[in-house]
């Protein structure tokens, strides 16, 4: 049985979860008019803001708004009218439940509309806080199991990883890498260095190592959505209401599990963990915790280039299951899986990669220090699970899995020493002497992957 169900796209989720309440504007337009039409006045909804934190006497709502005693007590009468306020004592008001949720949607849609400058994001924050002040009814939800991000190039592993062990399965990245067989690919961009390499992966690739994280103890239930959201000013109107939705649905789904949720974008092109929802912010753990909290990311800070995606956990069998994973790591490191356009992978991307940095110049050098540390840290890890299989078996198959378990280890050695050559930045200088020894290492480590490859081979032919 998979562990991996694939789920509809966001549209038509939306579509469907929406369609009673189109059903229900439809059937009753002159009470919705009528109840919009109450609220439909700077006064009123001024008043209605003050009632937002608790019940007030008229005296204090007529000092407020600044308008005269009869003025108040007839936007008090239409709002009464309307259902949106009652009268708990004589001389007092306060907000009804269907107050309170009008003002609650109506502070959240104007503050979703206004987010697109920083400036203004800045301003509603601190308005946000003041409303947190008030207890006006903002969501918050925090994860019995709280999850802490495990340090890796690879995000998607140091994300799983931390989510399995929140779970109470002993998993560090080393079993997420070789479960999934992240650990023995390599993968680049056909044109230039790109920075896209080590997490452009084909659909049906994913699915795959979703398939392996869980035999690790989970069933996973994935969350896509085609077409993903720049982040900050460059979002537009579409961008963010296409951000608040996958911010329901994962706040949604956290809800539903009560464990912590992996997802793309959180809050630089990578994988982190979501812990929870504090009103509109997810509460993360990502790839630049430090062994302290994080501040909460609010939804419209999200940068997802491609898709909307998330995964939800929840426990599962675990199923070790030695062959099968050498079997999904060799294909991922000979190249053997769905790719995606305009990408190659497996060991014949070597001789791309040194061909590329043999003819870039200074425009490349972030995308190549970025995979020169990515695809380091995988080799260390593909070593490493190797070496734990290998102490699992006996005769010849142990001795195979050691053998490729130091060729990864070798490999590893060799793009550590690329690393120093271009260290990781944003920018950098790569002449043409540091080019020459920079497509050498990757030749020589092309060798080593490929002895690997053939020591698990051997290894695998001889499992019944």
């Amino acid at each position: 049985m998979t562990s991996f169900r694939w789920y509809k796209r966001a549209t038509m989720v939306e579509l469907e979860s929406n369609g009673h309440l189109q059903r229900l504007m439809l059937s009753s337009p002159r009470e919705v008019a009528y109840l919009l039409g109450a609220t439909a006045n700077p006064h009123r909804l001024t008043l209605l803001a003050h009632l937002m934190a608790g019940e007030k006497g008229l005296d204090q709502l007529i000092d407020a708004v600044g308008l005269s005693k009869n003025a108040v007590v007839n936007h008090l009468y239409q709002l009464v009218e309307g259902g949106l306020v009652h009268r708990p004592a004589r001389g007092r008001y306060a907000l009804t439940v269907d107050g309170v949720d009008l003002m609650n949607a109506v502070a959240r849609m104007f503050r979703d509309s206004t987010a697109r400058s920083k400036a203004e994001r800045e301003r509603l924050g601190l308005l946000y806080a003041n409303m947190r002040k008030g207890e006006i009814g903002m969501r918050d939800k925090l994860v019995t199991r709280r999850a802490e991000y495990q340090c890796s190039w690879l995000s998607f592993l140091g994300a799983t990883a931390g989510v399995l062990t929140a779970m109470g399965t002993a998993c560090d990245t080393v079993e997420t890498g070789g479960s999934s067989g992240y650990a023995f690919l390599l993968n680049l961009r056909k044109e230039f260095l790109c920075p896209s390499g080590p997490t452009a992966i084909h659909d049906r690739t994913f699915k795959e190592m979703l398939d392996g994280i869980g035999d690790l103890g989970a069933v996973i239930r994935y969350y896509g959505e085609e077409g993903g959201v720049p982040t900050g000013d460059r979002m537009g109107e579409m961008d963010l209401v296409r951000a608040r939705s996958f911010f329901e649905v994962v706040s949604q789904g956290i809800d539903d599990t009560d464990l912590p949720a992996v997802v793309w974008g959180i809050p630089i092109p990578e994988w982190g963990i979501v812990n929870g929802y504090e009103g509109d912010a997810y509460i993360v753990s990502t790839i630049r915790n430090e062994g302290r909290p994080e501040p909460p990311l609010h939804y419209s800070e999200l940068n997802a280039p491609g898709c909307l995606s998330a995964l939800f956990f929840r426990p599962g069998e675990v199923r070790p299951n030695d062959r099968s994973s050498l079997e999904r790591g060799m294909r991922m490191g000979m190249g053997k899986i769905d790719v995606a356009p305009g990408y190659v992978a497996g060991t014949k991307a070597y001789d791309l990669w040194a061909d590329l940095l043999g003819s870039t110049d200074d425009s490349g050098y972030f995308g190549h220090s970025y995979m020169t540390q990515c695809w380091a840290s995988a080799r260390g890890l593909a070593g490493a699970y190797l070496e734990r299989i290998s102490e699992r078996q006996v005769g010849s198959k142990r001795r195979l899995l050691k053998e490729a378990s130091q060729a990864y280890a070798e490999e590893a050695l060799l793009l550590t020493e690329l690393g120093r050559l271009f260290p990781f930045s944003f920018k950098g200088e790569m002449d043409e002497p540091k080019r020459a020894r920079g497509a050498t290492l990757i030749m020589e480590a092309k060798g080593k992957d490929e002895d690997a490859l053939v020591r698990i081979k051997e290894a695998l032919s001889l499992f019944k």
